[in-house]
């Protein structure tokens, strides 16, 4: 049992790494098409953040990104495969930068190649990450709390 929570956080920080490493030029990130709420917000009904401009901070700006994110983080993932997902909560001081900055070119990699997508509704975005041949498929999910955005979970259910 400890190997395999071992294998699991390996597997986890090796992902991290690997996405999180610079490239030289970012490319722009893909606008995400509106909602009610976005449209509210620009008819002055509500003050509700720019999903947009939030991802686009929270995609480059390690300290933003740290602040965005609700804490304890609830995480859920495979400890084996034949299981149902597990839960565990990270505090702050066990989360990493992870970059999204890259995501738009992932599927172009030699390794860990991915494509992503969003799903929107108005209180909630799910950017999944979503692996080409490799098992790949997280789930971070983006939730509305007062007016801003904040990264409540994410939902590692890689094979």
């Amino acid at each position: 049992m400890g190997k395999k929570i071992s294998c699991v956080c390996i597997r986890l920080l090796l992902i991290c790494g690997f996405l999180s490493c610079k490239q030289k030029q970012a490319p722009e990130m893909h606008k995400i098409p509106e909602s009610k709420t976005d449209k509210q917000a620009e008819n002055g009904t509500a003050e509700i953040e720019n999903f947009d401009a939030f991802f686009e901070r929270f995609s480059k700006d390690s300290v933003f990104q740290k602040e965005r994110t609700k804490y304890p983080l609830k995480i859920a993932y495979y400890e084996d495969i034949d299981e149902d997902l597990s839960v565990r909560y990270a505090k702050e001081t066990e989360s990493a930068y992870t970059d999204f900055t890259a995501d738009t070119l992932a599927i172009n990699k030699r390794t860990d190649r991915f494509t992503f997508k969003i799903e929107k509704t108005d209180t909630k975005i799910i950017y999944k990450r979503v692996g080409y041949d490799n098992g790949i498929y997280i789930s971070y999910i983006f939730s509305l709390f007062g007016n801003s955005w904040f990264l409540s979970e994410i939902r590692d259910e890689s094979t």
